[in-house]
């Protein structure tokens, strides 16, 4: 059905919706009574629309809020009692008997086609989404609702009936024809030469050849082409549509219609972006009325007061890094800007591309718009990656060691900074940037080989120092020395240590001399009796402490020896 024209009524709608199940078959039943008041030439407050369906008088009734036009209300009060049963539906075994009609049932009661009955509910015939024994949900009718458009629209009833069904020899006549006329003109002029013929309505008999088409595909009057192509052939099309050839150029190539050639590539496009699986994170705002305005077009907010401006990269800087010395640097409220605008374009996508999979009608133009979005969303996340490189840089360096590179580490941190991007709750008010790095550091604790992990204690203190003595003492003997003076002087500078702070770093990095392998923070607060982050806390205090007692001096030297 068609969607709602007040923009106060579809948040209201989307309200109840929300609610109970169990309210929502007398809200319906409230929207109904409402639906048959109605004057399409008055005005109605928001405050009686809201008593009248839910029963329930509102307690913001001071707010001030536009009335309601008539002509609004009865278009959308049939649609918000459609939503409110397709969210809730009723079940079928606990309406009276004789009391549900289908729309089957409407159909052969007043000799129309079903067709015609869901005109009637464009025209005021009040439907319900109910659920059968079968389990399935199908749109029914109370006899109520029934009884009411019947007294109302007696004109409209007697004017459906004067078009009376096909009968069976009807539609054996008009396949024969179809079958006769084939290839003596296109399917459109076949069509209108056998409704002229049988004054009958071009629809009806387009109804009919299309139904036949559909339950024999093997045996089809007019088969659409699209199916008779191979996987291969679709490929094909869609390449040379992409490398620039026109549909006409391609129909000739396979020997068909044009039009068959553009449903076709229509087929190829929707199989494409189905195939991404355009995934988001949701938001109410999303749902608004006017978000388009508020989300696609707000200003995005330009870098924060006393942002330092990114300065020449030095020469030996590698190509990579070079690269992006100057990267932009995104504030907080331009991150939050950009995250909210990349899911709700990738929500607009998904929505469209689930309707047209729900209404088998693939549309040329819907595909632009869903592919317009797809790209857009797709130059916000490239936006957000460059924007955060040098964050994942910044953190490898910090892990970089002995046994692995750096640009590997760069590499992975990337793949970890863009699921982040994919993951990350704008709504929560937290920067991304604090969520991306717990993100790596998580990630390389994981995949860092563990001899590499258990060095971080040392380089806590000047990771570039002691990697550069670690690096020598290996190279040369003579430095054996030096390490051992390392050695007893983190020794003196720990037994100075608090018992608490002292065990949590001999015991996380492995000095205690007897397996030599490090122990998680997890691990340690389950030794102590206190929790992870406790355990971390007085980690980085107990650091802090032995910086200041190893003193500045002994890591010059240590550094020049």
């Amino acid at each position: 059905m068609a969607r709602y024209q007040n923009a106060l009524v579809q948040e209201f709608a989307s309200q109840l919706a929300r609610g109970p199940n169990r309210l929502k078959w007398r809200q319906t039943l409230g929207a109904e009574k409402l639906f048959r008041i109605v004057n399409p030439q008055s005005d109605y407050p928001y405050e009686i629309v809201t008593d009248y369906i839910t029963h329930y008088r509102s307690r913001d009734r001071n707010v001030q809020r536009p009335l309601i036009p008539g002509r609004e209300l009865l278009h959308d009060l049939p649609v918000l009692i459609d939503d409110l049963s397709e969210s809730g539906p009723a079940a079928a075994d606990q309406i009276p008997a004789g009391g549900l009609f289908t729309i089957e049932d409407l159909a052969g009661r007043f000799g129309v086609s079903t067709k015609t009955v869901n005109r009637w509910r464009i025209d005021g015939l009040i439907g319900r989404k109910v659920r059968f024994g079968d389990g399935k949900t199908r749109v029914a009718f109370l006899a109520d609702s029934v009884n009411y458009f019947v007294s109302t629209r007696g004109a409209r009833i007697r004017r459906g009936r004067q078009f009376s069904r096909l009968s069976p020899d009807e539609r054996d006549e008009v396949l024969d024809r179809a079958r006769r006329m084939t290839g003596h003109g296109t399917r459109q002029e076949i069509i209108d030469r056998i409704a002229a013929h049988m004054s009958r309505s071009a629809e009806t008999i387009r109804y009919v050849i299309a139904q036949w088409d559909a339950e024999h595909p093997t045996r089809a009057i007019f088969p659409d082409r699209r199916w008779m192509f191979t996987p291969d052939q679709f490929q094909r099309i869609y390449d040379g549509y992409r490398a620039g050839r026109t549909p006409a150029e391609l129909a000739a190539e396979f020997r068909c219609a044009a039009s068959t050639i553009y449903r076709a590539i229509c087929q190829v496009r929707f199989e494409e972006l189905r195939k991404r699986k355009a995934q988001f994170l949701m938001h109410p705002s999303f749902e608004q009325p006017d978000a388009d305005e508020k989300i696609l077009r707000a200003p995005i907010a330009g870098p924060e007061p006393g942002a330092s401006t990114p300065s020449l990269a030095p020469e030996d800087t590698l190509p990579y890094l070079r690269d992006l010395w100057g990267a932009e640097v995104l504030s907080a409220a331009a991150e939050q800007t950009l995250f909210r605008r990349y899911n709700y374009l990738k929500f607009l996508a998904a929505r469209e591309i689930n309707q047209l999979a729900d209404s088998g009608l693939v549309s040329g133009r819907r595909l632009d718009k869903c592919e317009t979005w797809m790209k857009w969303a797709d130059a916000i996340r490239d936006r957000l990656i460059r924007a955060n490189l040098r964050l994942v840089i910044s953190i490898a360096k910090k892990h970089h060691g002995p046994q692995t590179q750096l640009l590997d580490l760069v590499s992975d941190g990337n793949m970890v900074l863009i699921r982040a991007i994919e993951k990350f709750d704008f709504s929560r008010g937290q920067k991304f940037s604090t969520y991306c790095s717990w993100a790596i550091m998580k990630h390389y604790a994981r995949s860092i080989p563990e001899t590499n992990y258990q060095q971080r204690w040392a380089g806590a203190i000047e990771p570039e120092m002691w990697q550069q003595v670690a690096r020598d003492a290996r190279l040369a003997g003579y430095r054996r020395p030096l390490l051992d003076t390392v050695r007893g002087n983190l020794e003196e500078g720990l037994a100075v240590l608090p018992e608490r702070e002292r065990v949590v770093l001999v015991e996380h990095y492995g000095l205690n001399g007897e397996t030599g392998r490090g122990k998680t923070l997890s691990q340690i607060g389950t030794l102590l009796g206190v929790t992870k982050e406790r355990v971390r806390q007085i980690e980085a205090a107990a650091l802090t402490r032995l910086r200041k007692l190893l003193g500045k001096e002994m890591l010059e030297e240590l550094a020049g020896a």
